[in-house]
């Protein structure tokens, strides 16, 4: 399990999108002592400014001296993947720093698992909240991200409510 004495995560777009929805970018911060955020994730973030995650990070993230956001790293070997920008982002600043990365997308996963990197997604990152106490259950959280649209697996479901000891 994750030690919440965490030095620093390189935060990637999509789980930063996902813990605004559920306003859960405190639970991130207590996890970490610095979250940074490689300056493409935080446009991917806002590329719709109007949606709700998008402001909700507009008005943390600024305030916050726990979120950084870092120029991007440049990764030339990771060019060639064909992972999204921000993903291939996080990890380059990720491999920089000695960070852990928080990421969600399986195939990114992958080669950060593959390039020796620690990771965590946000699921992680509920169940964390949920073991010091910032949240009481993590199946209400689930459900609210399914319902906006974030995909998660029902294997991944069940393993996150057996984790959480929900089930």
């Amino acid at each position: 399990m994750l030690a919440l004495d965490e030095a620093c995560v390189v935060a990637d777009t999509g789980p930063l999108l996902a813990l605004a929805r559920l306003d859960g970018l405190p639970w991130l911060a207590h996890a970490f002592n610095q979250v940074l955020i490689p300056e493409s994730v935080w446009a991917e973030t806002q590329f719709y400014p109007d949606r709700a995650d998008a402001e909700q990070l507009r008005s943390s993230i600024p305030s916050d001296p726990r979120f950084e956001i870092r120029a991007d790293v440049p990764a030339p070997t990771l060019d060639q993947l064909s992972l999204g920008l921000g993903e291939r982002s996080a990890i380059g600043l990720a491999l920089q720093t000695g960070a852990r990365v928080l990421l969600d997308d399986r195939d990114a996963r992958t080669v950060a698992r593959g390039l020796g990197l620690k990771l965590v997604g946000t699921l992680g990152v509920l169940l964390l909240a949920k073991r010091h106490g910032q949240v009481g259950q993590v199946a209400p959280l689930l459900r609210k991200l399914r319902d906006s649209g974030y995909f998660l697996s029902e294997a991944l479901i069940r393993e996150t409510l057996r984790a959480a000891g929900e089930t």
